[in-house]
């Protein structure tokens, strides 16, 4: 099944003209299969005119000539449209996906899974260009703002899906033993983390309502698969088997440990 949603572009009140070349671009581009996206400041209608348009095109196993092409089309999308372009991440490593790179990214192997180490963005163009980053720069494409461009729409929605689902685990690992929380808990170990850091030098979130959006959408899937209990009247999720805060020992006999 596949879509240009072209009537999108307008919502927003993004420069159109960039977004309706990424549009044309991405209906010639995308294999069967497949699915493109534009997500970042053009997405969101927060950046410049000139800003760089942020693209992923994904594909089953697209050969690396097609992505080679893909890559001057889109270079050659910002020249023509007097677009700036930010080559900090190579477009040969964000441009392109594969559903297996989409997978990983979703498992949260870009932050180390199973064993999760959350850190903050390094400025070496080395550690940027790397596969880590690369399935980071994935995982918040698909679950944060975004316009679908043309493709296949279950494969999309399987893998927003999936990313949903993984920011939501990935907050629940920052959230560390907590029992019990809410979505705001949630939101907060997403958009500060433990330096300081935040927005593009954390994990890119800024505050709104896409962020709370996904957060409740992952953590539903999270209570209907069993890891988390619906949340209670007072807004609270609580992990799977963890005693309520109702029931919660008294100070006496809590033992000693961060909540």
């Amino acid at each position: 099944m596949t879509a240009a949603p072209t009537t999108r572009v307008h919502e927003y009140g993004v420069p159109t003209g960039a977004l309706r070349c990424a549009v044309a671009l991405a209906a010639a581009h995308t294999r069967l299969g497949g699915y493109a996206l534009a997500y970042g400041s053009h997405a969101h209608g927060g950046g410049r005119a000139a800003s760089d348009l942020d693209l992923l095109f994904v594909h089953d196993q697209p050969p690396a000539t097609a992505c080679a092409q893909l890559v001057d089309a889109v270079i050659e999308l910002h020249r023509r449209e007097g677009l700036d372009l930010d080559t900090e991440v190579r477009h040969d490593v964000k441009l392109c996906g594969t559903f297996d790179d989409i997978d990983h990214a979703t498992a949260l192997v870009g932050f180390g899974a199973p064993h999760l180490a959350v850190t903050p963005v390094s400025d070496d163009p080395e550690v940027l260009n790397a596969q880590p980053f690369r399935l980071r720069l994935f995982l918040s494409a698909l679950s944060g703002p975004h316009l679908f461009l043309a493709g296949d729409l279950t494969a999309y929605r399987r893998h927003t899906a999936a990313a949903d689902r993984a920011t939501a685990q990935l907050a629940l690992a920052l959230l560390g033993t907590t029992p019990d929380f809410t979505a705001a808990d949630a939101a907060a170990c997403l958009l500060v983390g433990p330096d300081g850091s935040r927005g593009k030098d954390w994990l890119g979130w800024e505050p709104g309502p896409a962020l709370y959006a996904t957060l409740h959408r992952g953590l539903a899937a999270l209570a209907r698969s069993g890891a988390l209990n619906a949340p209670d009247a007072g807004g609270y999720y609580r992990r799977a088997g963890a005693v309520t805060r109702d029931a919660a020992p008294t100070p006496s006999e809590a033992v000693p440990g961060p909540r």
